[in-house]
């Protein structure tokens, strides 16, 4: 998948997931080596209407449970 696409789909899927699915997905990309595309997903979520905070927090909790 090209850069552009992947940038395109994450936007969709931003904007249709909740919180700790963006949470989840964006921990996925970090150990992926995808930090691009991790801050696209939080940067459009952001752009959507979600709560950023909420996705923080929902991250740290994830990244705690897995130690």
């Amino acid at each position: 998948m090209k850069a552009d696409q992947r940038i395109a789909l994450l936007a969709d899927l931003a904007a249709s997931w909740k919180e700790s699915e963006i949470a989840h997905a964006a921990d996925k990309l970090a150990h992926a080596g995808m930090k691009a595309e991790m801050e696209a997903l939080i940067r459009y979520a952001r752009q959507a209407g979600k709560d950023s905070t909420e996705v923080a927090i929902a991250l740290a909790m994830r990244r705690v449970q897995l130690g």
